[in-house]
This record gives structure tokens, C-alpha cells and sequence, in this order.
């Protein structure tokens, strides 16, 4: 696994602003999960992505969903 350097770190949290309130509750319980062990980073990657462009189409991400 590749160290995250500041300069990553910055870019990271650049993306993430430009996020808004539901896109980033998606990441932020998908990370959750990550860190808990429960998913693998490719789970996480799909989760997110599936979750995104769901909410990006207008269709609703559910609480339940987001483990909230």
C-alpha cells in the first residue's frame, strides 16, 4: 500500500470539498466501512461510485444504505 504524501493529503481533500453534503456522507460511510474491515477498497470503490451516480441521477441513496 502507497504511503499518502501531503501533497496527496491536499488534492484528497481539494476533491472532497467540491463534493456536496450527500456525496460526501457517501464516502465518508463508505470509508467508515473500510477502515472497520468490513468492505475492501474495490468495494469501496464500486459502493461510492454506484451510490454517486445514483444520487447524481436524482435517484435516492438511502439513510439505511449509508449505515446512519
Amino acid at each position: 500500500m502507497s504511503q499518502i504524501t501531503p501533497e496527496t493529503e491536499s488534492q484528497l481533500e481539494a476533491a472532497y470539498k467540491q463534493l456536496d453534503q450527500i456525496e460526501q456522507l457517501i464516502v465518508i460511510s463508505a470509508a467508515r466501512d473500510l477502515a472497520a474491515g468490513k468492505i475492501t477498497s474495490k468495494q469501496f470503490a464500486l459502493r461510492v461510485q454506484d451510490q454517486a451516480e445514483r444520487h447524481r441521477a436524482g435517484k435516492p441513496v438511502y439513510i439505511s444504505e449509508l449505515g446512519f
